[in-house]
């Protein structure tokens, strides 16, 4: 009886959202968009997707809305946003209110963009992803043109997600970020069609806004003039199982390291760049672990950013590397973006306990972020597993061949960007 009644008060809801829609024909709507959030104010990767599309939009001529999950005002600090509105209520007991008065949001405006990053296969989360899914159920049924913003899908799906993206109106555009995700879901939901594109977040442009992002330039630039190789190094700290793990880790890293330095024709200068400041996440403490066992010789030639920029300013200071290692995937796009030869450090899969269909489910969840982003570019072999770069002999052989193939992967680079970026702009026409 609760099901029933649920799915009566939603059609009453979207009915009444897309009757007025229509009623408010008269509104000067057409260059109002909105954009809704994939999660909360903190990881710097959705604030490079978010910053990359309404940067876009705003320059062609839109007005930008931002749908964010928390009650207060959030991502506040971002230039590329005009008006702020919170969607939190969709996600606590007064949903039916909160959907209400969506309806009035939606009526004075003529895009919606849920920015879906990979945060729609319900591995985050069932409730979190249907919610989001659901706002954008009613964004298309009122009226708006619909785009679902480059998702990837994990190895586990669960099956009520699957059901409920299944069930948006044919209308929705939804772009699929990498070729290993949209082989995934056009098996799983072969009745829709997806578009192929790329991560929105190549389209994010370098700024400058913070002094001292300009004095991080600044160091990279003076040691470049001196001939100098940079290379920037960022590791993530959920990358390992435990303390023991993560300070083997950084002892085959200090070491691979100094070989590279060794062996190099020029001098190589280390830049240390975090991409995420969360707490528990914080990329900041493990760079700082690295910086504090580096040789004193090395300590010298390396620049650890330890003040939290935005993500487009970071995309201006590592876009000076020559070369790069990254364990996080938006700082991989901020770098290959701007044709620096890069290899990644891959996620650990995950273990975890889930509810679906009211089964227990034990599911180990793979990400191919990595190897999807490098298909881009028809590039392969560049990713490392946690495990293997625990492995000293193999971290040393995978960072050093990535000093000796900079060149070629540099020039294959240039040749596919041009095609990446076409891609990446599908996710907003």
């Amino acid at each position: 009886m609760k099901e029933v009644l649920r799915k009566i008060l939603t059609f009453a809801i979207f009915a009444f959202s897309a009757i007025l829609y229509k009623l408010s024909f008269f509104l000067k709507r057409a260059n109002n968009v909105l954009i809704l959030a994939p999660s909360w104010e903190g990881s710097k990767g959705d604030e490079a997707v978010i910053s990359a599309a309404s940067r876009e939009l705003q320059e062609t001529g839109h007005r930008v809305t931002l749908l964010h999950l928390g009650e207060k005002k959030e991502w506040a600090y971002l230039q590329t946003i005009d008006e702020w509105y919170s969607v939190a209520g969709c996600f606590s007991p007064r949903v039916w209110m909160a959907r209400f008065k969506l309806s009035f949001l939606f009526s004075k405006n003529a895009s919606f963009f849920l920015l879906g990053t990979d945060m729609l296969d319900g591995s985050y989360g069932e409730w979190l992803t249907n919610g989001l899914l659901q706002i954008t159920h009613q964004a298309a049924f009122t009226g708006l043109k619909t785009n679902i913003v480059g998702i990837s899908i994990n190895t586990w799906q669960n099956k009520n997600c699957m059901e409920v993206m299944k069930g948006l109106p044919r209308s929705v555009k939804i772009g699929i970020r990498d070729h290993i995700s949209l082989e995934r879901i056009s098996k799983l939901i072969p009745s829709r069609a997806f578009t192929a594109t790329a991560d929105i977040a190549f389209l994010l442009r370098p700024v400058v806004i913070s002094p001292i992002t300009q004095n991080y330039i600044d160091w990279a630039k003076n040691k470049k003039s001196e001939g100098a190789y940079i290379m920037v190094i960022n590791i993530n700290p959920v990358s390992f199982h435990n303390d023991a793990e993560t300070a083997s880790f950084i002892k085959n890293l200090t070491a691979t390291l100094s070989a590279v330095a060794e062996k190099s024709d020029k001098k190589i200068y280390f830049l240390l760049a975090p991409h995420d400041f969360r707490e528990n996440r914080n990329d900041c403490e493990l760079l700082r672990m690295l910086y504090d066992q580096l040789p004193d010789e090395l300590k010298k030639n390396s620049l650890l950013m330890d003040v939290q920029i935005t993500s487009e300013e970071i995309k201006a200071v590592v876009g000076h590397a020559d070369f790069a290692v990254s364990s996080r995937m938006h700082m991989a796009v901020a770098l290959v973006s701007q044709c620096i030869p890069t290899k990644c450090i891959t996620y650990q899969p995950v273990k975890k306990q889930f509810t679906s269909y009211s089964e227990e489910v034990i599911a180990q969840i793979h990400q191919d972020k990595f190897d999807g982003l490098f298909k881009q570019f028809n590039l392969s072999g560049l990713t490392i597993t946690p495990e293997a770069a625990l492995q000293h002999k193999e971290l040393n052989d995978f960072v050093s061949s990535l000093y000796s193939d900079k060149a070629g992967l540099g020039k294959q680079l240039k040749e596919n960007l041009p095609a990446v970026l076409d891609k990446a702009r599908l996710n907003l026409s």
